[in-house]
């Protein structure tokens, strides 16, 4: 050349070369950032999160002596929990000084885990006007071809208001016979 200027072929290579270590670098940082995001998205979140619906489950804002909830699961007699039965409650209380007796009813489905929650059944009956006995509450369990045979109360002190647990187990019933004629 005839600048008096000496060329050779390496100052181009090493600017590649110092780009792409570069952007290696960069792009290991972002990778890095990412997992550690992605990781701490999964522990902040795994501290309140909730699978199949459970934050159903959680009780706020009402005192759990001005609450009373059933939760529970309900399966066959293998131990299969069943899904789509439904469990029915009803509650008696009193009304007035005289104490006249008021029912309330309700029911709720189990989920594809057999699990079951019902509503405040204190404050259904304290909104028609009746004060709950917590003992005085009774279920039945409903699914086409099934009858409850056992019943399994987990909470001490059904005398108490608060979240109360109870599991049911059901079997196949036999289907009734017509006589021939």
């Amino acid at each position: 050349m005839g600048d008096g200027s000496v060329q050779s072929g390496i100052g181009p290579n090493i600017v590649n070369f110092a780009q792409r270590a570069h952007w290696l670098i960069l792009e290991n940082m972002v990778t890095f950032a990412l997992r550690i995001l992605v990781f701490m998205g999964c522990v902040l979140s795994s501290m309140d999160g909730h699978a199949d619906g459970d934050d159903f489950f959680e009780i706020i804002d009402v005192p759990m002596d001005h609450q009373l909830i059933f939760v529970g699961t309900v399966k066959d007699e293998d131990g299969n929990y069943m899904k789509g039965t439904l469990v029915r409650w009803k509650a008696t209380g009193t009304v007035g000084v005289e104490g006249e007796e008021h029912t309330s009813t309700a029911g709720t489905w189990t989920n594809m885990l057999g699990r079951f929650r019902t509503v405040d059944i204190a404050r259904i009956v304290s909104r028609e006007g009746a004060k709950l006995d917590p003992q005085r509450v009774e279920f039945t369990v409903e699914k086409s071809g099934y009858e409850m045979v056992s019943r399994l109360i987990r909470t001490r002190g059904r005398e108490r208001m608060g979240i109360q647990e109870i599991d049911f187990v059901m079997q196949k019933s036999e289907p009734i016979q017509v006589p021939q004629e």
